[in-house]
C-alpha cells in the first residue's frame, strides 16, 4: 500500500474537519430545538399545575360551603 503524500493527507483532514463541522452544526441545532421544547413543556406544566391547584381550591370551597 503506497504511503499518502502530505497533500493527500491534508485533503483527507480537510474533508474530515468539514464533515465534523457539519455534524456539530446539526447537533447544535438539535440541542437548541430540544431546549426550546423543554422551555415550552415547562411553561405548559406550570400552567397545568396552576389550573389543577385552582380547580382543587374550587372543589374544596364547594365542599366546605356544603358542610356549613
Amino acid at each position: 500500500m503506497p504511503k499518502n503524500t502530505n497533500e493527500e493527507t491534508n485533503e483527507e483532514m480537510v474533508a474530515v474537519i468539514k464533515n465534523h463541522t457539519e455534524r456539530i452544526s446539526r447537533l447544535s441545532q438539535r440541542i437548541s430545538d430540544i431546549s426550546d421544547e423543554i422551555t415550552l413543556l415547562k411553561n405548559d406544566l406550570n400552567g397545568f399545575k396552576k389550573g389543577v391547584a385552582r380547580d382543587m381550591r374550587n372543589i374544596l370551597d364547594v365542599i366546605n360551603n356544603n358542610e356549613k
